[in-house]
């Protein structure tokens, strides 16, 4: 017989492969090179990263599935990319193969949370 009671205390594997990417939330010097040093540009490059996960992930949390999945999804990535949150690309890979699940959809959104509270401490 199976112990549910400590299966459901159990945190989503999904969350434990998206964090091992990467040492940092974002990698600072792609940012860095993406703005040739600029500060202002550098936080409005991650502001706008922020702003479009905040609204990638009301897409996906709303239940949006096949094609709008998929470019949510590449958008998102793109976004990521561009300022080296590899753990952003790591869950989004997760949601890629898994659908639009629970457990995809909390890993993207702590990510997304790691991501931008890193922005926030950049930002003061």
């Amino acid at each position: 017989m199976i112990n549910t009671s400590s299966i459901a205390f159990e945190a989503p594997q999904l969350l434990e492969v998206a964090s091992r990417r990467g040492s940092r939330p974002i990698d600072l010097q792609i940012v860095n090179s993406a703005v040739d040093g600029d500060k202002l540009r550098e936080i409005q490059l991650l502001e706008g990263f922020a702003r479009k996960a905040r609204k990638c992930l009301r897409v996906l949390g709303e239940g949006a599935t096949g094609a709008e999945v998929k470019k949510v999804v590449t958008g998102l990535r793109n976004a990521a990319l561009s300022i080296g949150a590899m753990r952003v690309v790591g869950a989004l890979e997760i949601l890629e193969m898994k659908g639009n699940t629970t457990d995809a959809l909390a890993s993207v959104a702590a990510s997304v949370l790691e991501a931008e509270l890193f922005i926030l401490k950049i930002a003061r």
